[in-house]
């Protein structure tokens, strides 16, 4: 219809859209772009193409889109929408005091909307702002003292200010709230596995599947408590248990392919589990860069670029993807790219132990060009 009638804005506009929700973004940004171009004043369209932008990992563009219309556009209802989706661009930008300062103005237009109140708890965690992100987790609780949601972030919130156990006790005192026993168990293992206390994660997981056996999420989890702890046979059976029954979950694919891929071993077989997790969500930072990891590991350095590439721009600022960059330009030679990503990764890294690591890579890669 487009082709016979290629001067319709709104068929063009149509068709933009439809792209979008098929995850075809290359193709509905082509649709969008020009129509944006066209008509400026075109909230819907520069609208779709933000969001179009933003899911193909362009950010900035994005970013300058959403900003533009906030210029043009009027009322609060409609710009909180879009301060909403701009602040989650800043946030993963690690922009985080422009993403609290713009949820907080749309906290202020909505303030009976809990989804925004809840998006600013995890903004003020993201920035580190600890002490607000409670305060605001105790006012919450006061007006949903049984949404598991509210439950959760009040118990996050309580960890982060090195308050663990308290936060594990008050979750459980409120079990009841939890019609999804499924998110009772998940909300207190990623508690402790933001800690880092893994086994007490696993007994979690093992009582919540004691309970809930066929629970695909809870196993997964499990899976990947294991990992961390390096017990890597027992957390490729869990993985492998999950495949049988669903062998197209691109997560559990991801996950697997990762795995073997880190360590080096069945890297062919690793390939294939990344392939189709990338089929499967084309479009997803995670999978690619383990997709271009393995091919790193393979020595396919022309196809690990590629890969790398995409997962940094679909990811935003990943200390791992950027470390990965790193490794592959110094394979490559190119000592000026391998500095670049290594300080990166060193300057988004939050865990002290990735700091040292890459630091040491960036040490040894300094050594390396005084030489020459």
């Amino acid at each position: 219809m487009v082709e016979k009638h290629p001067q319709e804005g709104d068929l063009r506009k149509t068709l933009g859209k439809a792209l979008r929700s098929e995850r075809r973004f290359e193709e509905a940004v082509e649709v969008l772009e020009p129509l944006a171009e066209e008509d400026r004043y075109d909230l819907e369209a520069n609208y779709e193409l933000a969001l179009s932008l933003a899911s193909l990992g362009e950010r900035e563009k994005a970013i300058d889109r959403f900003n533009y219309l906030l210029e043009i556009s009027e009322g609060e209802q409609i710009q909180s929408i879009f301060k909403a989706n701009l602040a989650i661009l800043y946030e993963e930008s690690h922009q985080f005091d422009k993403s609290i300062d713009l949820l907080q103005q749309v906290v202020a237009s909505n303030p009976d909307s809990l989804d925004n109140k809840l998006r600013l708890i995890y903004a003020l965690q993201a920035g580190e702002k600890y002490k607000q992100a409670l305060d605001l987790a105790e006012d919450l609780l006061q007006e949903h003292s049984t949404n598991p949601y509210v439950l959760i972030a009040y118990a996050q919130a309580l960890s982060d200010l090195d308050k663990l156990d308290e936060g594990l006790d008050f979750l459980k005192e409120r079990q009841e709230s939890f019609e999804d026993r499924e998110l009772y168990y998940l909300g207190r293992s990623q508690l402790l596995m933001r800690k880092k206390h893994f086994e007490r994660a696993e007994e979690v997981m093992r009582e919540g599947l004691e309970e809930s056996p066929d629970s695909e999420r809870l196993r997964y989890q499990l899976g990947a408590i294991l990992e961390r702890q390096e017990r890597y046979d027992e957390a490729e059976h869990e993985f492998k248990i999950l495949l049988e029954k669903d062998p197209e979950a691109a997560n559990v694919l991801n996950y697997l392919g990762y795995m073997l891929a880190d360590q080096g071993v069945r890297l062919r077989e690793a390939l294939q589990y990344l392939i189709k997790a990338v089929d499967l969500d084309p479009y997803n930072g995670a999978y690619l860069d383990s997709l271009g990891w393995v091919y790193f590991r393979l020595d396919d350095l022309e196809k690990a670029e590629l890969y790398l590439q995409k997962a940094n721009r679909m990811a935003g600022p990943d200390p791992v993807i950027l470390e990965h960059l790193g490794d592959l330009y110094s394979k490559l030679g190119d000592r000026a790219k391998a500095r670049e990503f290594y300080e990166r990764s060193v300057s988004f890294a939050e865990e002290e132990s990735d700091q040292k690591r890459v630091t040491r890579k960036l040490e040894d890669l300094k050594k390396l060009i005084s030489r020459e």
